[in-house]
């Protein structure tokens, strides 16, 4: 079975590689500013004697190699820096899935009338044996549709109510 990495540990890698990129780069740059041979660096050889400079060609030679193996280092880590970014992204993108909630039957008997059309008092007695909100009934709601209607305060609720699945309902047709 193939493990398929987490945000988390898509993330952590990230930082990690960003973390060895920045500590070589900053390394191999002290190597080149620092270095008992820096002034070899450039084209200015200030030797004496042709041994002298046999073996300072072969200490160079030798820091040159390390430079360059540091910086192969710093590329094949910049490369899984990017592998790891384009995997961030492609999760990022993914769209998450839903698992759909089953309708209660409260919000089956208000599609049932939204889909009739029902409107004012009659969307309400088609409602019969559906209770309020608890939590409107809470507040003074009364527990029926119909006499929660005939209330100003209430009728606004039950309309907003009836419009927010509405909205459900038009979005879930269609996709």
């Amino acid at each position: 079975m193939i493990h398929k990495p987490t945000l988390r540990q898509l993330t952590e890698d990230l930082r990690r590689l960003n973390k060895e990129i920045g500590d070589l780069s900053t390394s191999t740059h002290d190597m080149i500013a620092n270095g008992p041979h820096r002034h070899l660096w450039g084209d200015v050889f200030d030797v004496d004697s042709n041994g002298e400079l046999f073996a300072t060609r072969q200490l160079v030679n030798a820091e040159f190699s390390a430079y360059y193996a540091r910086a192969n280092k710093v590329k094949r880590l910049q490369h899984d820096r990017d592998e790891v970014e384009k995997a961030l992204a492609e999760l990022a993108n993914k769209p998450k899935s839903r698992r759909k909630k089953p309708l209660t039957e409260k919000q089956k008997a208000i599609r049932q009338a939204i889909k009739k059309t029902l409107h004012g008092i009659e969307y309400c007695k088609s409602l019969v044996g559906i209770e309020t909100c608890p939590e409107w009934q809470e507040n003074g709601c009364p527990g029926v549709y119909t006499n929660a209607y005939k209330d100003p305060e209430w009728r606004i609720k039950i309309q907003q109510e009836k419009h927010r699945e509405a909205k459900k309902l038009k979005r879930e047709s269609s996709k």
